[in-house]
């Protein structure tokens, strides 16, 4: 591979980050996050329109995207930790609460996945979870946004 052939590599990966970043910050826009920088917003939108996302975001209600930003926030961290700090020890040792508040997000639509496309397949678990004598365990917990999603669901 030429440093030629890198160079674009690199290119087209950064222009995907910027995609997905400039995606993540109109949608906490959307949602009622802080608003944007007038210059930022237009150049995040120009981008996004030119890669067609805005006909896929049409008609998504805003209450569901929450977790959509999670997931591209977390994206993001995690991608920078990995390249910020290589030589970390190996395995799930997260201290770093930005990122940990990120993930559990993320977990919160886990339920919501779990209702449509897993519980219908296992026989009883839909009624059992209905009469509210089914359980949830949520090992380690940590946020509990896991939990709390599931108990909304359930209740």
């Amino acid at each position: 591979m030429t440093i030629e052939a890198v160079s674009q590599l690199v290119a087209r990966l950064g222009a995907s980050t910027l995609a997905l970043a400039s995606l993540g910050a109109l949608l906490e826009e959307k949602i009622g996050g802080a608003r944007l920088d007038p210059a930022i917003k237009g150049e995040s939108e120009r981008l996004l329109e030119t890669l067609g996302i805005p006909e896929v975001l049409r008609g998504v209600d805003p209450a569901q995207l929450g977790p959509v930003i999670a997931d591209i926030r977390s994206t993001l961290l995690q991608g920078s930790r990995i390249f910020l700090t290589p030589t970390s020890d190996p395995g799930w040792k997260l201290v770093d609460s930005k990122t940990l508040q990120t993930q559990g997000e993320v977990s919160a639509r886990l339920p919501q996945n779990w209702n449509k496309n897993v519980v219908p397949r296992l026989e009883g678990l839909s009624a059992r979870l209905a009469s509210g004598d089914g359980a949830f365990l949520d090992v380690g917990v940590g946020i509990a946004a896991l939990s709390i999603s599931m108990a909304k669901l359930l209740t």
